[in-house]
């Protein structure tokens, strides 16, 4: 009769569990998989990214040198790809890199440049941009009252060497909570179609990246990975240097931001 009692408790807590929605996900252990676990499981429930900021933040504490300067991670492969929503997904050639970049202005000073609904405005180097789209309400976001916030970008960037850069890409960003009671956000971008550069120097057939930038004393953190196709003057480009530029590039975009905040707030 007991063991009845018991089973019909834990019946009646697993049903409790799985109607207020709670999911138990087990996130992995290393810098090299959290990354690409992150980027697969961005959309789901909040749990998963949750699961990530718990692990991430620590590792990421311990190795910030390391990250710096530029550190390897997992290439995505066709499932991760497929996963995130990219159709026929093509992974040759693809190479991954993971950096830290620090801010001087808190998360959300950083937060209301990254979400500018016309960066042309406020970016010497971005001839256009148009956000279309929209999932959501920028306002809300900035509040943290809503969750989440998303949309598709058109933009053409200019840049020396490369000359004018074109593309289209989805930009996603989430609010999560982690499990100490910080708050962090999540962000991720899709270009599975590549830039359109006005030279032939380097080609980009597709790039994907996700970043979580959490608070570090009264500054923002930013840890992100980011993962290219690309051919320099029609050769594959070599990893250390795509890595090497790739985080040297997370601290420059992380002063200009900082710049500019400067000047407008």
């Amino acid at each position: 009769m007991m063991a009845a009692v018991v089973a019909t408790r834990w019946t009646l807590l697993a049903s409790s569990l799985l109607a207020a929605g709670c999911v138990v996900v087990h996130a992995p252990d290393t810098l090299e998989e959290l990354v690409v676990f992150a980027f697969v499981h961005f959309d789901e429930d909040e749990a998963y990214l949750r699961a990530t900021g718990d692990n991430l933040l620590p590792l990421a504490e311990g190795h910030l040198e390391e990250l710096r300067e530029g550190y390897y991670v997992d290439l995505l492969d066709g499932e991760d790809l497929d996963g995130a929503g990219v159709d026929s997904p093509d992974v040759d050639g693809i190479i991954g890199a993971l950096g830290a970049a620090d801010y001087r202005h808190g998360l959300d000073d950083v937060l209301w440049i990254n979400t500018h609904p016309d960066k042309a405005e406020i970016y010497d180097s971005v001839v256009s941009y148009q956000a279309s789209d929209e999932d959501g309400d920028r306002d809300c976001f900035l509040e943290r009252s809503c969750r989440s916030y998303s949309y598709t970008v058109d933009e053409v960037v200019t840049a020396p060497i490369v000359g004018d850069a074109t593309q289209r890409y989805r930009r996603e960003f989430r609010w999560v909570e982690l499990s100490d009671g910080m708050e962090v956000l999540f962000s991720r971008a899709l270009n599975p179609d590549g830039i359109e550069l006005s030279t032939e120097v380097i080609e980009v057939d597709q790039q994907y990246s996700v970043y979580c930038m959490y608070p570090s004393g009264d500054f923002g953190r930013r840890l992100e990975s980011f993962w290219v196709d690309a051919r320099f003057l029609g050769a594959e480009i070599p990893e250390a240097f795509a890595v090497d530029r790739a985080v040297s590039e997370m601290q420059d975009s992380a002063d200009r931001t900082s710049d500019l905040i400067d000047e407008l707030l």
